[in-house]
Order: structure tokens, then C-alpha cells, then sequence
């Protein structure tokens, strides 16, 4: 691969995940009725109780 293909994709990459962000900054906040904190700490208990 050369340095210019290497460049392009990494600038691709970049372009890509702006715009991935902007829609996402576009979307109205979701509810999900259980505070973000507790989804995060049963996510992470059943991850652990997986190994």
C-alpha cells in the first residue's frame, strides 16, 4: 500500500465517522427508563460472570 492509499483511507475513515456523529448528534435523546449508569453496571456484572 502506498503512502497516498494509506492517507485516503485514513481520511475516509475520518470523513466517515464525522458524519456518523453528526447524525447522531441530529437524533432525539432515547428514554430508556433505567438511569445509564445501572445498564452500564449490569452490563458489565454479566460480562464479568461470562469469564
Amino acid at each position: 500500500m502506498t503512502l497516498s492509499a494509506f492517507v485516503l483511507k485514513a481520511l475516509e475513515r475520518a470523513l466517515a465517522e464525522a458524519e456518523w456523529e453528526e447524525r447522531l448528534r441530529g437524533r432525539a435523546p432515547t428514554d430508556l427508563g433505567t438511569p445509564t449508569a445501572r445498564l452500564l453496571e449490569e452490563a458489565r456484572e454479566e460480562r464479568w460472570s461470562a469469564l
